[in-house]
């Protein structure tokens, strides 16, 4: 200590009654240093200590399955995504206290449907299915089950949910919700469009979105739609070319006919979400989704009386069978129809 009252410490001079809070902070910041260095070697965030979810805290197997995870070295962004998905499953199949070892093969099966009725891509339901079998083969070696629910499943892509379709006044009902719509017209317009190509042309809402501007045949009225990395021909209806002409027109699209974020397209996820504002101004069940949609034009298609080889050539079905399940919608002999209009003009 000097004269003046003032403690000199090499490169800091404080006051004596400064000490006072630096001594204080130092009891405090010291121990929490600690801590974060010993989570920090054991991978665990504080974001997992201080809110877990209710799933994780409920159920003893997901808390040993994320130890699992933690212990084989994953990175904290898969180890969430694991979760997320086994959490995601528990939560759809409304477990409640019962233990994930409870989930039987039917109740697999029908979150699955329930995804591709969600019309999420085949590969993100594959991610999904990918990652409920290591979950299984986990409580398996575990001994928490004496089976693996997830043998007998099949390989996604013949998992199928039973085709749903909606009325031609529904239609009607639902395309006239675009011009009520007066919160943000430029993306009601871009919605128009979407759902439109959807419904006229039998599009998947993933073919939808990444239509490229070059895709789009004016003069000879043609629209080619990639998938799957196949590629097809639709023929444009004249009222659908016009629309087409009048949004390229206001919105000016670069490359995407439905530009996204940075250089992408607009997201199926989006595309389902936005549906809902309408369905709402329409008065329709809100169950109905993009895959409902297209359903409900090869429904009217066929009841116009197309073939099951026409509807196969517009989807683009490199087999028959993968058509046939729409043949639920092929009326039968004697059966009185119900006059509707051509099912790929919407005016």
């Amino acid at each position: 200590m000097t004269e003046r009252g003032w403690v000199e410490c090499d490169r800091w001079t404080f006051d004596e009654e400064e000490w006072v809070p630096v001594i204080l902070f130092s009891f405090v910041h010291f121990p929490l240093s600690i801590l974060h260095l010993l989570l920090f070697i054991l991978h665990l965030p504080l974001s997992t200590l201080h809110s877990p979810s209710s799933n994780l805290r409920r159920h003893s197997q997901l808390r040993d399955y994320f130890l699992h995870l933690r212990d084989r070295g994953l990175a904290q962004s898969t180890i969430r995504t694991y979760l997320g998905t086994i959490e995601d499953l528990v939560t759809c199949l409304e477990l409640g206290d019962a233990p994930p070892s409870t989930i039987t093969t039917a109740q697999i099966r029908s979150y699955l449907l329930h995804l591709v009725e969600k019309d999420l891509a085949q590969t993100t339901i594959a991610r999904r299915l990918g990652v409920i079998r290591r979950f299984f083969a986990f409580l398996l070696e575990e001994g928490h089950v004496e089976e693996d629910p997830t043998r007998p499943l099949p390989h996604i892509k013949d998992i199928k949910a039973e085709p749903r379709a909606i009325s031609p006044s529904q239609v009607r009902k639902l395309f006239e919700a675009f011009f009520t719509y007066e919160e943000d017209w430029e993306r009601a317009f871009r919605d128009e469009v979407i759902y439109h190509l959807i419904y006229a042309c039998g599009l998947m809402s993933g073919e939808a979105v990444s239509i490229k501007v070059e895709d789009i045949d004016f003069h000879d009225a043609l629209l080619k739609v990639e998938h799957d990395e196949r590629e097809r021909t639709i023929p444009l209806q004249p009222h659908t070319l016009e629309l087409l002409r009048d949004y390229i027109r206001e919105v000016q699209p670069e490359r995407y006919l439905f530009p996204g974020r940075g250089e992408g397209h607009l997201s199926t996820t989006t595309v389902a979400s936005r549906l809902k504002r309408y369905l709402d101004l329409a008065g329709l069940p809100e169950h109905v989704n993009p895959r409902i949609l297209r359903s409900s034009m090869i429904a009217h298609y066929l009841h116009e009386g197309a073939s099951m080889g026409s509807v196969q050539e517009l989807l683009g079905h490199s087999d028959l069978s993968s058509t046939a399940h729409y043949q639920r919608f092929v009326p039968g002999e004697g059966e009185e129809e119900e006059p509707i209009e051509p099912p790929v003009v919407i005016e």
